[in-house]
């Protein structure tokens, strides 16, 4: 989320300093993590410890995925930082992928009067709102995010059941055959949204709000994938999350396929690791 920042450093950076961390955050933005990593490790490692070094570290780590470190950080740089909008957002939105949703949505709802983007905190309550059970509220949420820029924040998919059926029909015709013909040996089960249970484990880290199918049970390695071996295999995909994804018909088939290309791979004993070789992520 790009905005001018406003450093208030506990010792003042020198201009150098300054300047490779707005290039960071810079990199960051416009989604080059590489380069913001690079950013970072040019600065100096007595600086390590500032405020400032450690808030876009945070951030960082929270795009890889890795809530519950990124949150501890910004929990403890909190009111050390000079961008404490900035610092709040990254804070709702690591409640949100920890599926904390009732912390998230309250802090997103104080952002809303913020001069922080709009079109954003409404997309981004309107995921909570949805994972809350309130869905006219996430539609409306929806529909305000997509009026403060529809390319931006396009309204998703909504397909009826029926029709979402006949889509998943189309996309399992599209998997080549050697895996298509797994597909009955494995049951497909839709929903609409993971369970809050599968997200918030009491460890803090579970699966990420925006999933968009998994499986569960024994693989043909013997292995369960969710350590749970008395469940029976099944894939389940996630239709609210694939019709946020995805902007047409055509490319929700698309979707589809590749999340039951993915899911069928881990059901055959292939982890992540082996997935992506064979370019199945």
């Amino acid at each position: 989320m790009s905005r001018e920042r406003d450093p208030r450093p506990e010792r003042e950076l020198t201009p150098e300093e300054h300047d490779r961390l707005e290039r960071g955050w810079d990199a960051f933005e416009a989604g080059d993590l590489d380069a913001a990593y690079a950013e970072l490790g040019r600065l100096p490692r007595r600086i390590g410890d500032h405020p400032e070094v450690r808030f876009l570290a945070a951030a960082l780590t929270l795009e890889e995925g890795e809530a519950v470190e990124a949150l501890a950080e910004l929990e403890a740089i909190a009111e050390r930082v000079g961008d404490e909008l900035l610092h709040a957002y990254y804070v709702a939105l690591a409640h949100l992928d920890l599926a904390r949703f009732e912390e998230a949505e309250a802090e997103f709802t104080a952002l809303e009067s913020s001069d922080l983007d709009p079109g954003l905190m409404a997309y981004l309550l309107a995921q909570v709102r949805e994972h809350l059970g309130r869905l006219e509220e996430a539609e409306e949420d929806y529909q305000a995010a997509h009026a403060e820029d529809p390319s931006a924040f396009p309204l998703p998919l909504r397909i009826a059941r029926a029709e979402f059926e006949e889509i998943l029909h189309e996309a399992e015709a599209l998997l080549p055959e050697t895996i298509r013909g797994r597909l009955g040996e494995v049951p497909v089960v839709v929903e609409d949204l993971p369970p809050r249970a599968l997200l918030a484990h009491p460890e803090g880290e579970g699966l990420a709000p925006d999933l968009l199918g998994l499986f569960v049970g024994r693989s043909l390695r013997e292995e369960s994938s969710f350590e749970v071996p008395d469940v029976p295999a099944a894939i389940y995909l996630y239709k609210r999350n694939l019709e946020r994804a995805c902007r047409t018909r055509e490319e929700l088939r698309e979707e589809i396929a590749t999340t039951l290309y993915h899911e069928l791979g881990h059901y055959l004993g292939l982890d992540e690791d082996e997935l992506e070789e064979r370019g199945i992520d």
